[in-house]
């Protein structure tokens, strides 16, 4: 298991693996929100076939935001 403790950090982590991830972001990450990362590795062309995400929020705010990522 590997911990990120930010959006940045996670999204290093993502690009750098050599084998397919399952991550959990959450929504409200420090320095970059969890969708903002989704968004960099489809741009970045690492998702989709690349790793799972599981994308989390407590908030029901963020739900939109969300599905924008994923869509």
């Amino acid at each position: 298991m590997l911990d990120a403790a930010d959006g940045p950090a996670a999204l290093a982590i993502l690009r750098a693996s050599r084998y397919p991830l399952v991550a959990l972001l959450d929504m409200m990450m420090p320095l970059m929100r969890g969708d903002s990362v989704i968004e960099t590795l489809i741009s970045e062309h690492i998702l989709p076939g690349k790793h799972a995400i599981v994308l989390l929020t407590a908030s029901p705010s963020t739900v939109p935001l969300a599905m924008r990522a994923v869509h």
